[in-house]
């Protein structure tokens, strides 16, 4: 159900999505935590594989924010586990790795948006805002058939860390717009 115009659908009913932070940088799951309960959210958070397993519990989230790369493992393989538990959530995976096949391989095994980091936040806002009209009544979250590829809706979105060249020509080099990023928190992978 859409929501009416000027009403915030994270605040309607009050508590906003339950969300899982994966992160395993200390700083950037604190600041990802702090930010989605400023939105309205109730956020949770773990920084390795081992710590996720401790914490999720019966995974009673909405939203599972995803790390590609952990001290202990590899965050797509807690992606298809998720998915192959029949748990049904939203999954963002946002790591530093933008080749295009590390992403096609994340959508494949079931994470349903891919932001690559330095994460823009107000990217982040949008993406969860996007999920969280879509637990209110425009879809349910996805649940992956066992064989199949894929996960339902997926979303790429890739933002340059670095200066690009223009796209004529490889001309001069045009810088990404100084917007609020986690560009200070880069983890090489």
């Amino acid at each position: 159900m859409i929501p009416p115009p000027g009403v915030d659908p994270v605040h309607r009913h009050g508590a906003g999505a339950r969300i899982f932070v994966l992160e395993d940088e200390p700083y950037l799951r604190g600041e990802l935590v702090d930010f989605l309960e400023e939105l309205g959210h109730r956020a949770a958070s773990a920084g390795s594989v081992a710590e996720y397993r401790e914490t999720w519990g019966d995974g009673n989230f909405d939203i599972a924010l995803v790390d590609r790369g952990l001290p202990d493992g590899d965050g797509l393989d807690v992606v298809a586990g998720i998915r192959a538990s029949g748990q049904r959530l939203w999954i963002i995976m946002m790591t530093g790795r933008g080749e295009i096949e590390e992403c096609v391989s994340a959508l494949g095994r079931g994470a349903d948006h891919y932001l690559v980091k330095p994460v823009r936040l107000e990217v982040l806002a949008a993406t969860v805002e996007t999920l969280v009209r879509r637990m209110d009544g425009l879809s349910d979250p996805p649940q992956q058939a066992p064989g199949r590829v894929g996960s339902g809706l997926n979303t790429v979105i890739l933002l340059p860390s670095e200066p690009t060249p223009q796209a004529r020509g490889g001309g001069p080099q045009a810088q990404a717009p100084p917007l609020e990023t986690f560009e200070n928190h880069r983890v090489e992978t």
